[in-house]
């Protein structure tokens, strides 16, 4: 991010002219957006789906294998001994 100076230089039969300016680079915003996560547990990986929009951006999606976390409601309370 910054402003960079830069030169063009051009050559042709006729001759070579050169033209020097500025770029400014700043960060844009994106959105992604992640799908198809709400899935049954069958002990297998499961995709998400990633959407950006621009569309075209890399995105790196990664699983670790973890089962997921179960809902807190379904376990049992039990009290400390």
């Amino acid at each position: 991010m910054g402003a960079y100076d830069f030169v063009v230089r051009a050559r042709n039969a006729i001759g070579e002219e050169f033209s020097v300016g500025t770029v400014d680079i700043a960060p844009a915003k994106a959105t992604v957006t992640l799908g198809d996560l709400n899935r049954t547990y069958d002990g297998t990986p499961k995709a998400a789906s990633v959407a950006t929009d621009p569309s075209g951006l890399a995105v790196s999606v990664t699983y670790d294998g973890s089962p997921p976390l179960r809902q807190p409601w379904a376990r049992t309370p039990s009290r400390p001994s």
